[in-house]
C-alpha cells in the first residue's frame, strides 16, 4: 500500500453525559464507523525482519492523544516486520478528529523512534476508511532519542518569497506540507531527526497550544518543505540550540522559503490589412489605447491583472508575474485615438511551475 496519502487526523468521538448543568466528554476513539490502514519504514527503507532487527525495533504502536494524555490500544500494536496493517473492511474507530502518532518499541518496550504527530480527521460521516501517513522510524542516531513529551508547546512560521505561506504562494512554490524536525544536539549534520509535527503549507504557521509536544532537553531543529508526493523541496536548519526546560511555549525560527516567480510575457502582434502577420509598432498599427483583462481557467478575471493604458506607454508587450500555475486567457481590445475599436483578440496560455513563458499573440483588425 502507498502511505503518502496524508489523511491527517485523529479520531475523536465523544460520549456525552449530562448531570444537571454539568457536561463531560469521555475520550473514546474506538468504534464502528471507520476502518483504517497505515504503514511504516525504517530509515527510509522497507520494514522487514532484517531492517527491524538491525534497528532493534520489535513492535510499532499507533498512539492516540487526548490533550497530553496518551492512549496505546493493544489492537493497534503490530510486529515491526509486518511493515503495514489494515482493518478494512472492519470499522474500528468512531467518526471524529484525533491526534495520533506512531511509536517504535524494542522488545523491552523502550521507545526507539517516533513518527510525526498526525491529525487523523474522519469527522465527516461519509468517510468510512482512512489511510495514515507513512511513519519513517529513524533510529541510526542517538539510541532512545525522543524529543516528544509534555513540557513545551511548539510554534513555527514560514514564508514564501517573504510573504506568509498561503494557498496561492505555496502552490506556486510546489510546497504542500511543512515538517518540524528535531535532532539530537550532537547531530550537527542534521542526519537523524524526528518529525515532531506537520502542517499544511497554506496555514503559514503552526501552533500546538494548548497541546504540549516537547520533552525537556536541548535540540537542533529544522523546518522542511515537502511537495505533494512527500519529497523534500527545501529545508532550513536553525543555527542555535533550542533548550526546552520549564513548561512554556517554544517558537522555532521563521523559515524563509523562496520560489521561482512564474513570468508570463505577451507580445501583441498587430496584423496588417494584408494579414501578413508582420509585427508593427503601436503607431504603425494605429493603436492609441490598449484595454486588457486576464481570466483564469474558470473564466474569472484575475484580480489587479487587467487595465487600460496608452499603447505608447505600455508598448505592445504585457508582462504578468506571480501567476499560479494553470491556464489563462487574455482579452485585448486595441482602440484608435478616436476610441473606435481597431483590433481585438483573445489568447489562451499555460503557466507552469517556476517557468517563464513567452507568447506571441496575433490580433485581428476590426
Amino acid at each position: 500500500m502507498k502511505g503518502n496519502q496524508l489523511i491527517v487526523g485523529a479520531l475523536v468521538a465523544a460520549a456525552m453525559t449530562m448531570t444537571g448543568c454539568t457536561v463531560t466528554f469521555d475520550f473514546d476513539p474506538l468504534g464502528n464507523d471507520v476502518s483504517i490502514e497505515g504503514d511504516w519504514t525504517i530509515n527510509g527503507g522497507i520494514a522487514d525482519a532484517t531492517s527491524c532487527a538491525n534497528a532493534g525495533i520489535d513492535t510499532v504502536q499507533l498512539r492516540f492523544y487526548d490533550g497530553v494524555s496518551r492512549f496505546d490500544y493493544p489492537q493497534f500494536r503490530f510486529p515491526c516486520s509486518q511493515g503495514s496493517f489494515t482493518t478494512f473492511p472492519d470499522p474500528v474507530l468512531n467518526n471524529g478528529r484525533y491526534q495520533t502518532q506512531w511509536i517504535a518499541l524494542s522488545s523491552a518496550d523502550v521507545e526507539l523512534g517516533t513518527g510525526p504527530m498526525i491529525v487523523l480527521d474522519v469527522s465527516d460521516y461519509s468517510v468510512t476508511h482512512a489511510i495514515l501517513a507513512t511513519a519513517d522510524f529513524v533510529v541510526t542516531g542517538t539510541p532512545g532519542f525522543n524529543p516528544i513529551g509534555s513540557v513545551g508547546t511548539l510554534g513555527a512560521t514560514w514564508t514564501i518569497n517573504g510573504i506568509a505561506g498561503d494557498a496561492t504562494n505555496c502552490a506556486s512554490a510546489g510546497i504542500a506540507t511543512i515538517q518540524l524536525n528535531f535532532f539530537d544536539v550532537n547531530d550537527t549534520g542534521y542526519l537523524n531527526g524526528i518529525t515532531v509535527a506537520m502542517a499544511p503549507c497554506s496555514d503559514g504557521d503552526f501552533d500546538s497550544r494548548p497541546m504540549a509536544l516537547l520533552a525537556a532537553g536541548d535540540y537542533l531543529t529544522s523546518i522542511a518543505a515537502l511537495d505533494s508526493a512527500g519529497a523534500t523541496v527545501a529545508s532550513f536548519e536553525s543555527e542555535f540550540t533550542l533548550t526546552v526546560g520549564a513548561v512554556d511555549h517554544y517558537n522555532l525560527m521563521t523559515a524563509p522559503f523562496e520560489a521561482a516567480i512564474p513570468t508570463l510575457t505577451v507580445t501583441m502582434n498587430w496584423e496588417d490589412a494584408l494579414g501578413s502577420g508582420a509585427h508593427a509598432a503601436c503607431d504603425v498599427a494605429g493603436v492609441d489605447t490598449i484595454v486588457w483583462a486576464l481570466n483564469d481557467s474558470t473564466g474569472t478575471p484575475v484580480a489587479d491583472l487587467g487595465g487600460t493604458e496608452s499603447c505608447a506607454a505600455r508598448g505592445d508587450e504585457i508582462v504578468f508575474e506571480g501567476l499560479v500555475p494553470g491556464e489563462y486567457q487574455l482579452y485585448v481590445d486595441a482602440e484608435s485615438a478616436d476610441r473606435s475599436l481597431k483590433w481585438q483578440g483573445t489568447h489562451t496560455m499555460l503557466v507552469y511551475d517556476g517557468m517563464s513563458d513567452t507568447y506571441n499573440c496575433f490580433y485581428d483588425q476590426m
